[in-house]
């Protein structure tokens, strides 16, 4: 904030017409200043939420609809489709083929 105010100040003052003041702000982010002295570069903090601005609209963030009928799906019984052991299939059909022997025909 206080390097945006100190550009604006040289931005409006006179001497602004000088070729040599005019290279100033790129001497405040972080090269030799004319007097010498090094200044101290943008914190990173600042290019991240430049950065962040550009969204690409086709990507728009919206809330999630946890209603019915939303984004997430209800859980179901998918034991069914299980690819079962060997063991547990044949005492399955043993049980069903035993209970269909009692039955008359």
């Amino acid at each position: 904030l206080a390097q945006a105010l100190a550009i604006l100040a040289l931005e409006h003052s006179p001497a602004a017409q000088s070729p040599t003041l005019n290279k100033l702000p790129f001497a405040i982010m972080g090269k030799v200043a004319k007097g010498g002295k090094k200044v101290a570069a943008a914190p990173l903090s600042d290019k991240k939420k430049k950065a962040g601005t550009k969204t690409n609209p086709l990507f728009e963030k919206r809330p999630k609809n946890l209603r019915l009928g939303g984004d997430i799906q209800p859980k179901r019984d998918l034991t069914r489709y299980v690819k079962w052991p060997k063991y547990v299939r044949l005492q399955r059909a043993k049980r069903i083929m035993l209970m269909r022997l009692k039955v008359p025909p």
